[in-house]
């Protein structure tokens, strides 16, 4: 459900959205349902058909890209072939994917589709594994989630960690030592590509994420 608000000369959107997710969580996969709640904030003075194209790309993002998804905490190693045949897109989630890790994630996702002319102001998620509390956020996700250095390491093929990035994506690449960083690998995805999805037949719903061959590891800190 979408609703225009206007509070104080401010026009803003609500978005309702639910999702269906696989979560790994203590070395085991669960199905969760979601429901998410977001305020965003229309700026001032600008083309409101862009905002309007540009909310689109958000709901297109959740119900093509994140919905289905199984999301993968990247604080441990995996056998990259539990994933290789497996159609799911896979959301990789700098910590175990807890509500609060999920929320801040996509929260930062919308925001970077957003670009500066439609801002999530806060969200709210429910789900089934929070017992029937939800979480609420309303503030700089940099504060919970790592940069790019962090995430990446000091070598990065992109400057910003996907939940920055603007396109569709949902995962990031290590880079190892010898590897050129100026070749990137094919993991963006134009979120516009996805409009011209209408009631897609179950095996083409999703847009295809690359899944990398190697064991994905976040750096940490000694």
């Amino acid at each position: 459900m979408v609703t225009i608000r206007s509070n104080a000369g401010h026009a803003g959107t609500t978005l309702t959205s639910y999702h269906s997710v696989i979560r790994m969580m203590n070395n085991g996969l669960a199905v969760s349902n979601c429901t998410f709640d977001f305020v965003m904030g229309l700026a001032g003075g600008q083309d409101k058909r862009l905002q309007s194209k540009l909310i689109s790309h958000m709901k297109l993002w959740l119900d093509n890209i994140f919905d289905g998804s199984i999301l993968i905490p990247m604080n441990r190693d995996y056998d990259p072939s539990m994933f290789a045949s497996l159609r799911n897109n896979l959301v990789f989630c700098p910590d175990d994917p807890y509500d609060i890790v999920v929320q801040v994630l996509v929260h930062s996702k919308l925001n970077a589709i957003g670009d500066g002319l439609v801002t999530i102001e806060r969200s709210h998620l429910s789900s089934e594994q929070g017992n029937g509390f939800g979480t609420w956020f309303d503030g700089d996700p940099d504060e919970l989630l790592p940069q790019q250095k962090d995430w990446m390491g000091e070598r990065c093929y992109f400057d910003l960690p996907w939940w920055h990035r603007g396109d569709g994506s949902t995962i990031d690449i290590m880079a190892s030592d010898g590897d050129d960083i100026g070749n990137k690998p094919n993991i963006l995805i134009d979120i516009a590509d996805l409009s011209s999805i209408d009631e897609p037949e179950p095996e083409e719903g999703k847009a295809e994420i690359i899944k990398p061959n190697f064991k994905p590891k976040i750096v940490k800190d000694d």
